[in-house]
């Protein structure tokens, strides 16, 4: 019961990251990938080594101190209001040190992803057909390059939603990762073990529905 209430406020933040992190990495990536060794190339890449650079911790109270306590646009920390509940406004910090850190990992991969796509033969009939740039990008490439990006977001969010133990301390947030630190200071074996239980089985649903979609990506997968 007590895991299974924890899990429920991780969720969000880890949907929320998940979001902030694709949401950035994919357009980034693509920007990246199809305009290589351009300026627009070099500010993303350092971009996205900032993020992947970045301890988690630092950029959590770099934020804290900027935009809750400089500002006052946010809270410090906590899960919602004093008097209980879910609030938006406490998922913003958490959730974009989160996003930030992904964001980092995933534009790497799309870029990588999209280079090796750009320079294929059937991109080239593709553009030597007459297609416009941008059909042969959004239609063509994307999908193919999505591959490898498709599986480190499963991975990354199964490690989100057990694994963002500093970022939960750092924020006071009331998740699996706040969970697990406490049950470990406390020798608390049975959470521990239910808390890793949970993550194993999480790793591996997400690592099926990634195997799902590349079905759908790649035409030339099939599961029988």
């Amino acid at each position: 019961t007590l895991v299974i209430e924890k899990a429920k406020r991780s969720l969000p933040l880890a949907l929320a990251a998940i979001v902030i992190g694709v949401g950035l990495a994919i357009p980034l990536g693509i920007i990246a990938g199809t305009r290589p060794n351009t300026w627009l190339d070099h500010g993303i890449t350092a971009f996205s080594l900032f993020g992947v650079a970045a301890p988690s911790f630092w950029l959590g109270m770099m934020l804290i101190l900027f935009f809750a306590v400089k500002l006052d646009w946010f809270p410090t920390h906590g899960y919602g209001p004093v008097d209980g509940g879910f609030s938006f406004h406490n998922l913003v910090l958490p959730a974009s040190t989160l996003g930030v850190q992904i964001m980092g990992i995933l534009t790497r991969f799309m870029r990588s992803g999209m280079l090796d796509v750009m320079g294929t033969d059937y991109i080239r009939t593709a553009q030597a057909k007459g297609l416009a740039y941008q059909t042969v990008v959004m239609r063509h490439a994307l999908k193919n390059a999505l591959l490898v990006v498709v599986t480190v977001t499963a991975l990354t969010f199964g490690g989100l939603l057990t694994g963002s133990v500093v970022t939960e301390s750092v924020f006071a947030w009331p998740g699996l990762g706040l969970l697990l630190v406490t049950a470990i200071k406390r020798l608390d074996y049975g959470t521990v073990q239910a808390v890793v239980l949970l993550a194993g089985t999480i790793y591996v649903l997400f690592n099926l529905l990634a195997d799902i979609a590349y079905g759908y990506l790649d035409p030339r997968i099939r599961y029988q």
